[in-house]
């Protein structure tokens, strides 16, 4: 599905810009990758979610794929508070990402963020922010 995606992106691209397309295709398809594989190492993202970006990337220009990428994050974080006070496990998430960073500063060694004890009770489906993050995108750059 993906590739199909992406080939029906680079279609689009070379009806609507000509070969320039291919250019814009490969920029917009690759930003997302560049700009979030520091997320991606950490696991605080997945890969499927980079790709989806990459998708949005072949069909919008590059302000809106920059404010879907924003406005996914914002969407995200209000999510995970949403989830850390239903769970009531704020204060624990809090405490637990700044010992991440300390173990970080301390050991000198990029670990994943949950790797420790296979954590994955601060997970959320990320494609969701991601598709209110594209809607917010289109309303704000129209």
């Amino acid at each position: 599905m993906i590739l199909f995606g992406l080939l029906t992106g680079l279609i689009y691209r070379i009806c609507m810009e000509g070969a320039a397309g291919i250019l814009t295709f490969l920029m917009q398809s690759i930003l997302p990758v560049i700009l979030l594989f520091l997320l991606f190492r950490m696991r605080a993202l997945g890969a499927g979610d980079i790709k989806l970006f990459s998708l949005i990337g072949c069909f919008c220009s590059f302000k809106e794929l920059v404010y879907c990428i924003a406005a996914s994050f914002v969407v995200g974080a209000l999510f995970s508070l949403l989830k850390m006070f239903a769970d009531k496990t704020l204060y624990f998430r809090i405490w637990r990402f700044f010992h991440y960073l300390y173990q970080l500063w301390i050991s000198r060694r990029f670990e994943p963020y949950w790797a420790d004890r296979g954590d994955t009770g601060n997970i959320i489906h990320f494609s969701i922010a991601v598709w209110f993050g594209y809607l917010i995108s289109l309303g704000v750059c129209r």
